[in-house]
């Protein structure tokens, strides 16, 4: 992947959403990582936080792209320095991700 499609693909993770594999290989995430993190989430009514829900209305299931687990193998394609992410929160930890990956690339890094 080119730096520009790995900045493509990590703006589009907000560290909360379940993402389409064919939306993102659209903007260049190449589908061999796509498939391997493809998968297919169920519903957990347990918490509004563990629902899954499209426009709006909640899912039994979605497959998908966990925004999350994507962004920290992108972190470590570019080998970025992970030390500055140290959230445990979903979108502070995705925030942290996607400067880290920023800066790798903008330094020079892959």
């Amino acid at each position: 992947m080119t730096n520009q499609k790995i900045l493509a693909v990590a703006n589009e993770c907000d560290g909360h959403s379940i993402l389409s594999p064919e939306a993102l290989m659209a903007i260049g995430l190449v589908e061999s990582l796509a498939n391997e993190l493809t998968d297919v989430f169920e519903i957990d009514l347990s918490s509004g936080k563990t629902t899954i829900h499209v426009d709006d209305l909640p899912v039994n299931h979605l497959r998908g792209i966990r925004a999350l687990d994507l962004l920290e193998r992108l972190a470590k394609y570019v080998s970025t320095d992970q030390s500055g992410v140290v959230a445990h929160g979903r979108g502070t930890r995705a925030r942290q991700l996607k400067e880290a990956v920023r800066t790798a690339i903008e330094g020079g890094a892959k």
